[in-house]
């Protein structure tokens, strides 16, 4: 899933589950977060999952800003 934001596309890797819990993770820097997927799903069986990537990281496009 791509979330687009001002001069960017954010990838999301996602796990949908019924419910109402969920968990939002944003990968930490140079983390690609699509590879953590699995190990997530495994630790949180009963919760949606979305894992976003930082811009310019994993899937998301646009390096960040020097100051971010």
């Amino acid at each position: 899933m791509s979330l687009p934001v001002p001069g960017a596309e954010l990838n999301v890797s996602v796990r949908p589950h019924a419910g109402p819990k969920a968990l939002i993770y944003f990968g930490g820097n140079a983390e690609d977060v699509s590879a953590s997927l699995a190990s997530f799903y495994r630790a949180f069986p009963d919760r949606a999952l979305y894992l976003l990537d930082y811009r310019g990281h994993g899937k998301s496009s646009r390096a960040p800003a020097p100051n971010a």
